[in-house]
């Protein structure tokens, strides 16, 4: 298994859960569970079902996550066109003659 240094990839993936932290905070719990430190002693059955259910979390936020930055980006793309078609050019009609009666 392959060990992180503190290396642009590391420093990469802090700044990603940074600025996610529910997710940030799931993984804290499952490395927990994993590394059992609150010395709660589990059988191997549940400390699996704790690790499931964390993950399960996890993959919610992970979707709610990536949902939401989407969101954004549809919304910025929107502004975006609607700022191109209404700033396409002065008009030059100063709209229909009116007709004599």
């Amino acid at each position: 298994m392959r060990r992180f240094d503190m290396n642009e990839e590391y420093v990469s993936l802090i700044k990603d859960l940074a600025e996610h932290p529910k997710m940030f905070e799931q993984i804290k719990k499952m490395l927990a569970t994993v590394k059992n430190s609150d010395e709660k002693i589990m059988s191997a059955h549940e400390a699996e079902q704790q690790i499931i259910d964390d993950i399960r979390v996890l993959g919610k936020e992970s979707i709610q996550s990536w949902a939401n930055e989407q969101n954004k980006k549809a919304g910025t793309n929107y502004k975006k066109k609607v700022k191109e078609v209404s700033l396409n050019g002065k008009k030059n009609s100063i709209g229909t003659p009116l007709l004599d009666q």
